[in-house]
């Protein structure tokens, strides 16, 4: 078996066509033998047409219709659809290195039940607020889940990995415990597993070369929500 045919790289999108027509073939040059998951929250940028575009090589899931939409709602159909051992979750909006995603998958061979891609450096120029917003959800988040020890992992981020039996799992038995239009289905994750054997790897976030974030005040109220469940 080629190195990465155990792994499966699940890109959630709205919007994205662009930055997408860039990761994709990156993704595959780096890590051969891998299969990609684009779930597509509805995009009315073609971003779809390009996913297409790649063939067998990249298998759509067609959000249009959802009963849900929601990043979170995106990753979990991702994973459902998932075939492969392992999986690493990462935005389509090129703030993610690919690079980033060996060391993910290597942290999972090697035994991690989750591996975390941990922000280092934000290249990106947050808003004062938007720092203020992100350290104390993460203090909250760090409060939330007690005395697993996290320390400088962020657990907040949206690049991560797991076991696909594992995430699937622990999704199937708790399913009401997923804020499914929300954004940190990985703290949703961690909320469930009693000391995780979790991995940091250090990234700078890069800049966002397209769009504008898509977080608001309701997925501040959904991420209240998930501390509370």
């Amino acid at each position: 078996m080629a190195k990465y045919e155990n792994l499966t790289v699940i890109i959630p999108t709205l919007n994205e066509a662009g930055p997408i027509a860039k990761l994709v073939p990156e993704i595959l040059k780096a890590y051969a033998g891998c299969s990609i998951i684009i779930c597509d929250d509805g995009s009315l940028d073609g971003t779809q047409k390009v996913a297409r575009s790649f063939g067998k090589k990249v298998k759509l899931i067609d959000r249009a219709d959802a009963r849900v939409h929601g990043l979170c709602a995106s990753v979990l159909e991702g994973i459902d659809g998932c075939g492969t051992e392992f999986f690493v979750v990462m935005d389509g909006d090129l703030q993610h290195p690919p690079q980033t995603v060996g060391q993910l998958h290597k942290s999972l061979v090697l035994g991690a039940d989750a591996a975390i891609a941990s922000r280092q450096n934000v290249l990106d120029s947050w808003p004062l607020h938007r720092r203020l917003i992100s350290a104390g959800a993460e203090t909250l988040g760090k409060i939330r889940l007690g005395s697993a020890g996290y320390g400088n992992v962020d657990i907040l981020s949206g690049f991560f990995g797991m076991r696909t039996k594992e995430a699937a799992r622990l999704h199937a038995q708790n399913p009401d415990r997923f804020a499914l239009e929300g954004y940190k289905v990985l703290f949703d994750f961690l909320k469930l597993m009693p000391w995780p054997k979790v991995e940091s790897v250090p990234y700078d976030f890069g800049k966002r070369h397209s769009g504008k974030s898509k977080l608001g005040a309701r997925h501040m109220l959904l991420f209240i929500r998930s501390l509370l469940t």
